[in-house]
């Protein structure tokens, strides 16, 4: 299996000039979600259409509701455009495919060392299960359960 070049985003604009991309996550559409830590607007999550053109920022950095301060953030998107990113063990926050902020939920708690987040094909979530601070109902060093969330 050798891998093909389909498409190449040029940085010729602020939007498109990458520092440190550690995130992909491929809309419906085609289109591609990604952070960039490094980027010239500093940490921020950007998504392109399918032909490579910037279409918004999702959220900002902050520490407000759809905002992220994490750089080891996680991001799925669910079939119907709903985009969800997990800003580690701070907060979860579910977009509308047109970029607007649905929610927030406040995690306040860690989860091991996973940051895993990911949205089903009906739309619920699965997230690696965070448990309250304090005792830990497994060893240290063992995988947590995962945990369902509905719509």
């Amino acid at each position: 299996l050798r891998p093909v070049e389909v498409l190449r985003i040029a940085g010729n604009t602020p939007e498109s000039t990458f520092g440190q991309v550690s995130i992909l996550a491929v809309m419906p559409d085609g289109g591609v979600l990604l952070m960039d830590s490094k980027s010239l607007d500093g940490l921020i999550v950007r998504h392109f259409d399918a032909n490579g053109k910037f279409v918004r920022n999702i959220g900002r950095r902050g520490e407000g509701p759809g905002e992220y301060i994490r750089t080891n953030m996680s991001a799925s998107v669910g079939k119907d455009g709903i985009i969800v990113l997990r800003d580690s063990d701070r907060a979860l926050h579910r977009f509308a495919p047109d970029g607007k902020l649905l929610n927030t939920v406040m995690l306040n708690h860690g989860n091991g060392s996973t940051n895993e987040v990911m949205v089903a094909d009906d739309g619920s979530i699965w997230l690696r299960a965070p448990f309250a601070r304090g005792p830990q109902p497994t060893p240290p060093g063992v995988l947590r359960p995962l945990q369902h969330w509905s719509k």
